[in-house]
């Protein structure tokens, strides 16, 4: 029988032993195959959650790049503080086969252990979890990794997103990063306000103030005037770039949840949920490490 698109004769599925994929995704279809594993994660989520809203994934528009960063040559180890629903995590199992992935998570959440046994069957020992907080779990990691003398070639820091839990998880992975190594930090929006009330840009921020004018308009209809958005990773970004520890390269945002297609509303049981005007504004920052040895910040 005729086949000229190769439907019936192109073998995709390789011989594997259980507990390893039988699928590697090729190049051109490591997205489809991201996106595909990111429902399988949604689903379990679900299954598993008592949260009324979908939450724990990366959005499209970070994992599209960190794919390339994770793609790069001579990328063998990506590390990652705050895995969730393990979006990310998937994204670089995928996006490169020889990648290894090493995680810190604390696990609290019911749909956790699912996610990790999952990913721990699928992928076996190119995921690598440790559980706990970071700032328990990080010095071991980067011991271990010391010691094998290897270094975390792609980070993603997504913890706690407090000021001080930021800064420290910035501080602590130096340590196993290089001159090569690329930062990824979540969640990083303009300030906005100083202690003063006045405007405070980063350099890279100076384009910010109409952004800030609706963050300011917002507030000023609330009773308490107050600013819900979360700044603690911005504000750490900010302090550890003005200290020299970090050269941000790329920032991507901010975007109000709603207005984007790059950060659309949570899904929730009876359809988008977008909080609060400007709650869950959203942006993320690339960055290399200038020094890669510990300091106070």
């Amino acid at each position: 029988a005729s086949d000229p698109s190769g439907a019936l004769t192109t073998r995709r599925l390789r011989e594997a032993s259980f507990g390893l994929a039988r699928f590697v995704p090729a190049a051109a279809e490591v997205l489809s195959a991201i996106f595909t594993w990111w429902n399988v994660l949604d689903a379990t989520m679900s299954v598993h959650s008592g949260i009324f809203w979908q939450t724990g994934y990366v959005r499209e528009l970070q994992m599209r790049r960190m794919v390339q960063l994770a793609q790069a040559a001579g990328v063998s180890h990506y590390c990652e503080v705050g895995m969730n629903g393990g979006h990310s995590a998937v994204a670089m199992l995928l996006a490169n086969p020889q990648l290894v992935v090493h995680i810190i998570d604390p696990q609290e959440y019911r749909y956790s252990q699912p996610v990790s046994q999952l990913l721990r069957a699928s992928f076996g020992a190119r995921f690598q979890l440790s559980v706990g907080y970071s700032r328990q779990m990080l010095p071991q990691l980067i011991s271990n990794l010391s010691q094998q003398q290897q270094s975390c070639d792609v980070l993603l820091v997504d913890g706690d997103h407090s000021e001080v839990g930021t800064r420290f998880d910035i501080n602590a992975l130096s340590a196993v990063a290089t001159a090569t190594s690329m930062l990824v930090v979540d969640d990083t929006v303009p300030v906005c306000l100083g202690g003063d009330g006045t405007d405070v840009f980063a350099v890279d921020e100076r384009d910010s103030g109409a952004y800030c004018d609706a963050v300011r308009a917002s507030a000023a209809q609330r009773s308490d005037r107050r600013d819900v958005r979360i700044v603690g990773p911005g504000w750490a970004v900010r302090k550890a770039a003005s200290k020299g520890l970090i050269q941000i390269t790329e920032r991507y945002g901010p975007f109000a949840m709603g207005s984007s297609e790059w950060n659309p509303c949570f899904r929730a049981t009876r359809g988008p949920w977008c909080g609060r005007a400007h709650e869950f504004d959203w942006g993320f920052v690339v960055a290399r490490y200038n020094r890669t040895r510990s300091l106070h910040l």
